[in-house]
């Protein structure tokens, strides 16, 4: 062979060798891709996680391929960005730099591949405009190229990208192509098993939920349930499957229980029913039902799926918070809520018939001493018994409620469109009551007769609310109790102005104490002599608009009101102040000051706290400070009474017992109180000359004092022969328009300076 030949011979082995070693590396190609898929089929089979499997395949792809840095990003719910499911190659903050990157076009190769659906090859990243934003970012990891193909679900939606990243500029070749593309499809097969697998894991821990489910067939025989039907009904499966949907339910009128939801059923897609079904044990209950068509894919339909829940207990619970609204649970009567629903639509009846209506308030008399001497129990049966007989009585059309402790409404409607007629027929309905709750109760082991205060107002269409026929009945009511309870009074508008005018005053007095609108008036006290001693402070009422206010007028209401409190508290801090001024001149140093002590003040707990907070403040002499009680605040608490005069008077604070005679006068307990004198009420001042008991009165008064060494004052001493007849049966001080009235201190320093004081005596 000359040489030529053995070249081409030469040449032709060479490029055999080539194509044996490239088919040879093919085949090792394929091999290891083959093994690959098969792993990935494993771990798919094996149900392993979705993340765990995306990094075996992305780990296995760079192992085969050493050139290759290999990322799969996945797209989220929304659609609109890309998060890291497996990237192990990539440094740490690449990931964490481009995790939740947005998809669109210019961002990036993988941003780019999903927002167009197609393959993006980038060769070189530092000079594509797709990475201008991440340049930097590239670099600092080493990256040069990167090459990105997006994979799909069946429905062409876009499930992710498969990225591989190279450290040098380059381009793929066809197989490296290849490559991509089935490492796509293998991350796609991924993707679709476990999403596939993870909604038959939900469907199956759906269907075996605690709520009731059946799957039928369109001609609603069984073909399965779950746990929780057996459960529910105590049917199993094997007894149903091939049986009609609810043929062992309870049947109405010789139908299937679900007759109606099925019929529904052929309008729409989905409903919901709520049914009364029966168990195996023949038990019924309420259920709580939803039956829902399934299509195929030509949207026929081909099955029933009924799932549903027993709602007996919960709609009990709301049934019984239902009652717990609208009644009362000891009479089992409306309460006020539901009332007052009652009551507005008998006002519409009442608009639209012309006939009159009638709204009585009933408050048992007294019902607190039974509580508190017979306990809450017989008080409990008491109301029970009289709602019981309340009623007994009445029609089926008139509501009786309770609304809370002993106070009953009871409502009449339809009477006569005659107003006159409807007086006489609710008065008539009010005496019954009034006879029968009069009748003895039996409770426990205890008879008891009681009896009640009864408040009537009519209503008609010319009430503007049910708030005002309440409030009317209310009122009525309350003037009822005033004349003696047991017995009954209808509203009166007049009632309406005499409650109107004591808000105002409350509203009026309330801003007078945050506007110390007050004012001490001061009347002289003098002795046998004609020497002034000192003084009480009396509270007068400056109102802006209406001048001075009669303590008569508003000390009442402050007393009911609570806010004597903050009245005394400012009376006592002024008469200490005045104290404090007297203190500086010599003729009225050793002055005394008396002041009037309410009894809601002086049982309060704190009032020796609060005298000794006010005496802190005010540094003065104690024992030049009298307090005024009457013998009503002793005697409501002996015991306490003692106790607290006795704290006050280790301070050096004197007593004097205001008004005494008109009350019960007991020497029992005056020989207990630590009192330092005793006032003769004006009462008895007044007919002194021309009444001989009044006389007896003020000499036994005076006696009594000097028996228990107190020193006696009388007030109201207003004539010369007044004073001369107290000075003969003793009594050394006095007070009284003689000698003064109670006028501002201005005034008061100006009568002190009147020399001729001294010549009434």
């Amino acid at each position: 062979m000359n040489s030529r030949q053995i070249n081409f011979r030469l040449n032709e082995n060479i490029v055999l060798s080539l194509d044996a070693l490239e088919k040879e590396t093919e085949v090792r190609h394929h091999a290891n891709n083959l093994e690959l898929n098969n792993q990935i089929l494993s771990y798919i089979n094996q149900n392993m996680p979705l993340p765990y499997i995306i990094k075996e395949l992305v780990l296995r792809v760079e192992a085969l391929h050493p050139s290759m840095i290999c990322s799969i990003l996945l797209v989220d719910q929304n659609g609109k960005t890309l998060h890291t499911v497996a990237a192990p190659s990539l440094p740490n903050f690449y990931n964490q730099a481009i995790e939740g990157l947005t998809i669109g076009y210019g961002v990036g190769s993988c941003g780019t591949a999903v927002f167009l659906g197609e393959r993006i090859i980038v060769e070189d990243v530092q000079q594509h405009p797709y990475w201008a934003d991440y340049r930097d970012l590239a670099s600092r990891a080493g990256l040069r190229s990167c090459w990105s193909e997006p994979f799909k679900d069946k429905n062409g939606r876009v499930l992710g990208t498969f990225g591989i990243y190279h450290n040098q500029v380059t381009q793929p070749n066809q197989r490296e192509l290849n490559l991509m593309s089935g490492f796509a499809i293998l991350a796609q097969l991924v993707v679709e098993s476990c999403q596939a697998q993870n909604n038959l894991n939900i469907s199956a821990i759906a269907f075996e939920s605690q709520d009731g489910m059946v799957v039928t067939d369109t001609n609603k025989k069984i073909l399965r349930v779950n746990r929780a039907f057996t459960k529910i009904t105590g049917y199993a499966e094997q007894e149903v499957v091939g049986e009609v949907l609810g043929a062992h339910g309870l049947e109405k009128d010789g139908m299937n229980v679900y007759s109606s939801t099925w019929s529904d059923l052929e309008e729409t897609e989905v409903v919901e029913d709520e049914v009364i079904n029966i168990r195996k044990s023949g038990e019924t209950y309420t259920e709580q039902v939803f039956i829902t068509k399934v299509k195929d894919a030509n949207g026929i339909t081909s099955n029933f799926v009924a799932s549903f829940r027993d709602i007996t207990i919960s709609k009990k619970a709301t049934e019984e918070i239902q009652y717990l609204a609208y009644y009362d649970t000891l009479t089992n009567l409306p309460n006020r809520r539901l009332l007052v629903d009652r009551l507005k639509n008998a006002l519409l009846k009442s608009q639209r018939t012309g006939r009159n209506g009638a709204l009585l308030f009933i408050d048992l008399d007294h019902f607190k001493t039974l509580n508190d001497s017979l306990g809450h129990y017989v008080g409990d049966l008491l109301l029970q018994q009289v709602a019981e007989r309340l009623t007994s009585i009445l029609r089926e059309s008139d509501t009786v409620a309770r609304l809370g402790g002993d106070e009953y409404v009871v409502m009449l409607e339809g009477l006569s469109g005659n107003v006159d007629e409807a007086v006489a027929q609710a008065g008539f309905v009010g005496e019954k009551i009034l006879t029968l709750l009069k009748e003895p109760f039996q409770l426990d082991t205890k008879v008891y007769q009681n009896t009640v205060s009864i408040g009537i107002a009519l209503f008609s269409s010319n009430y503007q609310s049910f708030e005002e026929v309440l409030k009317h009945a209310d009122i009525a009511m309350y003037q009822a109790k005033k004349h003696g309870r047991n017995s009954l009074r209808f509203f009166d508008p007049n009632m309406q102005m005499v409650i109107h005018a004591r808000m105002e005053l409350e509203y009026e007095l309330r801003k007078a104490i945050e506007l110390e609108q007050f004012q001490l008036y001061y009347q002289i006290q003098i002795d046998h002599l004609g020497n002034p001693i000192g003084a009480e402070a009396l509270i007068r009422w400056n109102h802006p608009e209406q001048g001075l206010v009669s303590p008569l007028h508003f000390i009442p209401l402050a007393e009911e009101t609570g806010l004597i409190l903050p009245i005394g508290q400012w009376v006592l801090k002024e008469a200490c102040k005045q104290l404090k001024t007297w203190e500086q001149t010599e003729q009225t140093k050793r002055f005394t000051l008396s002041i009037n002590i309410s009894a809601i003040q002086f049982h309060k707990n704190d009032f020796v706290e609060t005298v000794v907070a006010c005496f802190q403040h005010c540094k003065i002499d104690h024992s030049l400070l009298k307090f005024e009680l009457t013998e009503s605040i002793l005697l409501e608490d002996i015991e306490d009474a003692v106790s607290k005069m006795n704290s006050l008077k280790n301070l050096g604070i004197q007593f004097s017992l205001d008004d005494f005679g008109t009350g019960y006068s007991s020497l029992q307990y005056l020989k207990l109180l630590p009192l330092d004198q005793l006032k003769i009420d004006q009462s008895f001042v007044r007919d002194l000359v021309e009444d001989k008991s009044d006389r007896a009165i003020v000499r036994t008064i005076i006696a009594i004092a000097e028996s228990l060494e107190l020193k006696v004052i009388a007030e109201g001493v207003e004539t010369e022969e007044q004073l001369s007849l107290l000075a003969k049966k003793g009594c050394k001080y006095y007070q009284g328009y003689l000698f003064g009235r109670p006028v501002p201190i201005d005034e008061f320093n100006n009568l002190l300076k009147i020399k001729s004081i001294t010549d009434h005596l």
